[in-house]
């Protein structure tokens, strides 16, 4: 009878095991998808006549080349959400990359892997 009882609890808690690695899957699905509308709502701020340290407030170089006049840029909360931007350079002698960089375009949002440095 104990046998029978012990059985019955494994497969009880095997069971329960289950059913909350399910509920934990859908739950991370959600915030994926809360971080991709945040990405896609950050990036809709991001227009012709900003500067690029409004850019680097939501978005940060991604790794490889990188020019001044066109950058790779990937989301800070997910590395693999990207935007392209081109620049209108206002040079700042001693730094390539200047805050104060005009947009003059942008890519749509879109996913890959960040670049190897």
């Amino acid at each position: 009878m104990k046998f029978y009882l012990k059985l019955s609890l494994m497969f009880l808690l095997a069971g329960f095991s289950l059913v909350s690695g399910q509920g934990a899957g859908r739950q991370s699905q959600y915030s994926a998808c809360d971080i991709v509308g945040q990405a896609l709502t950050d990036s809709q701020q991001i227009k012709t006549g900003n500067v690029r340290g409004e850019v680097e407030r939501y978005f940060e170089r991604d790794g490889g080349a990188q020019f001044p006049n066109s950058t790779k840029y990937v989301y800070k909360k997910c590395r693999y959400l990207h935007i392209d931007v081109e620049f209108e350079s206002k040079a700042v002698p001693g730094h390539l990359f200047s805050p104060g960089d005009v947009v003059v375009r942008t890519s749509k949002l879109y996913v890959d892997y960040s670049a190897k440095d």
